[in-house]
């Protein structure tokens, strides 16, 4: 599910993910509602912090959907912090921004 750095984009979105399956489409959508009232350039970096259950399936269903959507897979739970430089060393946007995955920031406020 990890795929290739991509060429540099105006904004990354970087989301440490361990649970919360059930909002997870939600969150892709309103992304992307969001980011393209901005910019096309922009690419969103879920990091799977060792998540249990339905998370890679939903992850996988979503990176396929949109390729400006990356999932990154860690070997186990290594807690919020290290999930996020996982997510910020992968990302290639010229602004990041970090978000939780729990709609607890929302979407529509990074523009």
């Amino acid at each position: 599910m990890n795929q290739v750095t991509s060429a540099p984009v105006a904004i990354s979105v970087v989301i440490p993910i361990f649970g919360c399956a059930d909002c997870l489409f939600e969150l892709s959508s309103r992304l992307t509602s969001s980011l393209s009232k901005v910019t096309d350039s922009f690419e969103v970096v879920l990091v799977n912090d060792g998540s249990v259950g339905s998370v890679h399936l939903v992850l996988s269903k979503i990176v396929t959907a949109d390729s400006r959507f990356h999932a990154l897979n860690l070997s186990r739970n290594f807690g919020q912090h290290p999930a996020i430089r996982a997510g910020l060393d992968y990302a290639n946007g010229q602004w990041i921004v970090v978000i939780d995955c729990d709609l607890q920031d929302r979407p529509e406020e990074i523009p």
